[in-house]
């Protein structure tokens, strides 16, 4: 259903060229949400055709960026047996860095820049061929990962169906992207900030993306909701270091009002180092309006 106007962003040439960014990014766009999953989309939206020429032009995405998704899914990983991995629209290709090197991990980027950034870090990425893959790449791997990619996908079955042909038997798919049901999403409305990039045309709530996985015959393993940026200290070892503080001044109680506090301090302060090392993106993300799916093939297939 139509759910309400909203606008692109207009700092956005390093992704949308002209002459189209006039025509997608200075004009109100209608927003689509799904009344039964509350996946949404704009109503007008590139084509792939359109969408390949982008990405394969685009810069944006040299940026040495490991976001809170690349963290959590590499603590994830580390409880898997090291196997291969491929990367899917990998920029250029700092998740790998967090792998340790007994993964045999490459990566898949259709952008030049992207691409030639990565190999100068040391880094194997190649550019996909027609079909979302590379004749240089194993036929199968154990995971295959997408970050930020599923977004931008104008056929997401389509891309996901291929990819889930490439994994071995007990391979996992690894998809970080937004939450158009989380709370903060919902909450913003038409003005949530995933909204303003023109590239975002398939946003997924996690109801959406379980149903269209479990159409594809895959079967979701975890889940996680969570923030778009890294926090600078994990959750868990804030909890244990509050914990310990109140049994030592035998003020147990203190323990939640101090993990609330210090957890708002950080999140501004996050907020606030991402914003004056990114001004492109200073509308950015501030609450868990994102979500960590993995996704196993059902074993029937």
């Amino acid at each position: 259903m139509p759910f309400r106007r909203f606008l692109y962003r207009e700092d956005q040439l390093g992704f949308v060229p002209e002459p189209y960014l006039s025509k997608w990014c200075r004009t109100p766009a209608t927003l689509m949400r799904c009344r039964a999953c509350g996946s949404q989309w704009p109503r007008v939206a590139p084509g792939p055709d359109l969408l390949e020429a982008w990405y394969r032009a685009q810069d944006y995405a040299t940026v040495e960026r490991q976001s809170g998704g690349h963290v959590r899914a590499a603590a994830y990983l580390a409880q898997l047996p090291r196997g291969s991995l491929i990367d899917v629209g990998c920029g250029s290709g700092a998740f790998l860095d967090l792998l340790p090197g007994t993964w045999k991990a490459w990566g898949l980027e259709p952008s030049m820049a992207s691409r030639q950034a990565g190999e100068c870090a040391g880094r194997r990425v190649m550019c996909p061929n027609s079909h979302g893959w590379s004749d240089g790449l194993p036929q199968h791997v154990d995971v295959v990962t997408l970050f930020d990619v599923v977004e931008h996908l104008f056929d997401p079955a389509l891309i996901l169906r291929r990819l889930l042909q490439h994994l071995s038997p007990e391979g996992v798919l690894v998809i970080f992207t937004g939450n158009a049901g989380s709370k903060f999403a919902r909450r913003q409305g038409s003005a949530w900030w995933y909204h303003g990039w023109a590239g975002h045309i398939s946003c997924f709530s996690k109801r959406g993306i379980v149903q269209l996985l479990n159409r594809l015959e895959a079967d979701p393993i975890h889940f996680e909701e969570l923030s778009y940026e890294a926090l600078p200290i994990r959750p868990s070892l804030m909890r244990r270091s509050y914990w310990a503080l109140g049994s030592l001044l035998g003020r147990r109680d203190l323990v939640d009002a101090c993990h609330s506090s210090i957890s708002s301090l950080l999140r501004l302060f996050r907020t606030a180092l991402h914003r004056l090392g990114n001004p492109a993106i200073a509308n950015g993300p501030i609450g868990a309006d994102h979500m960590l799916i993995v996704a196993r093939r059902s074993r029937a297939t």
